[in-house]
């Protein structure tokens, strides 16, 4: 939350702040239930073996270096066509299509992969979801999800619809 001298530093543009889009065009892309068991986030990128500012590749897993150091990150997206991309530096999203950082549900498995990776714990749900009968997170970043998205009508059915769901545990 930002005092009054921040919100004055942010109207004379001493500072600016970064505001993530909620949605993007090319979440449609990721597959979370294909996700890795787990992300690490020391790796190297796999063209020049840099292990400063990479980034992972949320379509097919690759690693690359920031548009900072060597772009090997950014030329693969382009290549490819993988928009979609996750910093091991701050855990953000990053599409390169939408030239935006991304803030939705869906990006919460990999980020919770990475996060658990740098701090040995889960990353704490932030999103407005509503939390379902069963204990589960609906993806849906609208916020009047119905606690049912599938197609028998089964409020605890584990995603026989469209839905993707997320259910938080601790295993402490």
């Amino acid at each position: 939350m930002l005092d009054s001298f921040g919100w004055q530093a942010l109207e004379q543009q001493e500072m600016f702040a970064i505001y993530p889009l909620k949605s993007c065009p090319h979440l449609g892309q990721l597959r979370p239930e294909e996700a890795p068991q787990s992300i690490k986030t020391n790796s190297a990128c796999g063209v020049c073996a840099s292990t400063v500012e990479n980034w992972l590749c949320l379509a097919c897993e690759a690693i690359g270096c920031g548009r900072y150091i060597n772009e090997h990150m950014e030329e693969h997206c382009r290549r490819e066509r993988h928009p979609l991309v996750l910093s091991f530096s701050d855990l953000s999203v990053w599409c390169y299509e939408c030239s935006a950082y991304i803030d939705h549900p869906l990006l919460y498995v990999y980020q919770n992969l990475a996060h658990l990776d740098k701090f040995n714990e889960p990353m704490a749900w932030t999103h407005s979801c509503k939390k379902r009968t069963d204990g589960r997170y609906s993806t849906d970043a609208n916020p009047h999800d119905k606690d049912s998205d599938n197609t028998n009508g089964n409020e605890n059915d584990s995603g026989s619809g469209s839905g993707f769901y997320i259910q938080l545990e601790r295993n402490n």
